[in-house]
This record gives C-alpha cells, sequence and structure tokens, in this order.
C-alpha cells in the first residue's frame, strides 16, 4: 500500500487492533502523524516506534472507542486521548487473513471494523436470501479457509451483519484447527439460527494430499485428536437442531475414501459411536 507523498498527520495508526504497517510505503514527502507514534524508515516503508506497543483504546468525538471484540483485554488497556483525529486506520488483514491492506476511515469506528467487503456480500446475496425466505429454503455458507469466512472474526462479522434467518453459516471445524480453542464460543455465538449445518471434520494433511487409508481416516471423529466433547456441549447448549454431517475429503477428489461401501459404512458408524459417547460427557 502506498501512502507517498499523503498528509497523515491527523490519522492514527492503531497498533494494538494488530495493524503490522507492512509494506506500507512513504516518502519525505509524507506528512507522518502527530501523534508520535510511526516513522518512515531509510528504506521507505512506515513503522511504529519502539514506545507505540502498548494497548492504546482510541476514544473518538463521536464517543466511541474500537470494538472491544476484536480484542481481550480492552478493559485494562491504557488510555490514550487523541483529539479530533481527522481519520483512524486499522490493518483489519491482521484478524482477517482475506481482508487485504489498511483502511482509513474519519469518524466513526465502526465504519472500519464493518468491512464493506461483508456489507457487499450481504447486499449481493439479498435477491437470493429474499427467494429463501419466500420459499422456506436455507442457506448455509461455509467458512473456508481462504475464503471470507476464514477466521473467528470473520465469523463474528457474518453472525452481527446477517441480515436473514434464512442464511446461516455451514460449521466447519476444520478450517479452524489454528483456532480450536474459539470453536466452542463461536458455536454459542451464533446460536442455533446462525448455524443451520455442521461439519464433523477434523483438519489432516490427507484432505491435501494422497496418504493412506489409515491417515485419510483421521479426518473423521474418533479417528484423530480433535476432542469432540467441548463441540458437542456447545451444540446442546444452544439446543441445535440442524445438520450434521461425518465428512472427510479423499485425494483425489471423487475416489471413495475407502474400498467399499461396506468399509466407509462401519467407518461413519465408528465415528457415530465415538459421538455419541462424546454427548454422554458433555
Amino acid at each position: 500500500m502506498s501512502l507517498l507523498n499523503s498528509d497523515l498527520s491527523k490519522t492514527w495508526f492503531d497498533k494494538a487492533s494488530g495493524t503490522t504497517l507492512y509494506l506500507v510505503s512513504c516518502d519525505e514527502k509524507t506528512i507522518l502523524p502527530i501523534y508520535g507514534n510511526t516513522r518512515c524508515r531509510d528504506d521507505g516503508y512506515l513503522e511504529f516506534l519502539e514506545d507505540a506497543n502498548q494497548e492504546f483504546v482510541l476514544d473518538l468525538p463521536s464517543g466511541k472507542n474500537r470494538a472491544s471484540y476484536l480484542y481481550e483485554g480492552d478493559a485494562d488497556s491504557f488510555r490514550l486521548l487523541v483529539q479530533d483525529p481527522a481519520s483512524v486506520a486499522i490493518e483489519v488483514s491482521s484478524k482477517d487473513p482475506n481482508v487485504d491492506g489498511i483502511y482509513i476511515a474519519g469518524g466513526n469506528i465502526n465504519s472500519i471494523l464493518k468491512e464493506p467487503k461483508y456489507m457487499t456480500f450481504f447486499e449481493k446475496l439479498k435477491p437470493h436470501y429474499e427467494l429463501a425466505e419466500e420459499l422456506g429454503v436455507t442457506m448455509s455458507i461455509e467458512n473456508h479457509k481462504n475464503s471470507m469466512l476464514s477466521s473467528p472474526d470473520s465469523i463474528r462479522y457474518f453472525y452481527e451483519l446477517n441480515p436473514s434467518k434464512n442464511v446461516g453459516i455451514a460449521f466447519a471445524p476444520h478450517h479452524l484447527y489454528d483456532a480450536i480453542g474459539d470453536i466452542p464460543a463461536l458455536i454459542k455465538e451464533g446460536g442455533n439460527g446462525q448455524i443451520p449445518f455442521i461439519y464433523f471434520q477434523e483438519h489432516h494433511p490427507s484432505s491435501k494430499k494422497k496418504m493412506s487409508e489409515q491417515e485419510q481416516l483421521k479426518q473423521l471423529p474418533g479417528f484423530g485428536i480433535l476432542d469432540y466433547v467441548p463441540i458437542l456441549r456447545a451444540l446442546r447448549d444452544i439446543k441445535f437442531s440442524g445438520l450434521a454431517e461425518i465428512f472427510g475429503h479423499p485425494v483425489p477428489r471423487g475416489i471413495p475414501m475407502l474400498g467399499s461401501a461396506a468399509e466407509i459404512t462401519k467407518a461413519i458408524n465408528t465415528s457415530r459411536a465415538y459421538l455419541t459417547e462424546c454427548l454422554k460427557k458433555s
């Protein structure tokens, strides 16, 4: 992102939100923020100063501050009063890898956090979810790596902005392998109304490359290492009434995971028995 020859004098770059300033260009004509927490390096890139690494809460003229659900520990944050900034810059990409760059907006911080990508998505989806509402059909959109719904925060954005009871998430724990601890909370936050479908699949390399049948089975509940008790407990807590699928991806796609229908049925029933035991423990 280039900020060459830009006037940033009244822009607050919010490091506490995860902003890295990675490859943000500047030059001698770039007017740096008056708040003294950034500098333009000799190699032409913007960076934070060493003393800018504290957790700050930015108070805006509107009375709003950074949305607390983006970060933990805001209640214990240091408070830095920035008087009437013309704009605020937050790098959403550090929280959602599918949102690129640094977003600069003036006034209300919500204009940054309720990122236009999500609003645009629902606007484009409107004729489809209106038809779904008319027909009594539910549309489920999978959270998937390298997509709009790829992180806990992006799923929370979806929950907050979702305008239709006939749209929900096809909840995929295997695409949250780097945030396993967040899975139960995300289920509870979404509730039964936002999660009409869930995959029972564990992340495993065998979904991407050819491996033995024994390794492929580790995608299924009870064969891998993922503990389903917290997941099923969360589903019980929200009184989940949707659909669940014991699921796995063979490689190459389109072939059976095992050699016969009988073997596949046996494996699925093994997973069902494991999930039943997990339900008892939940």
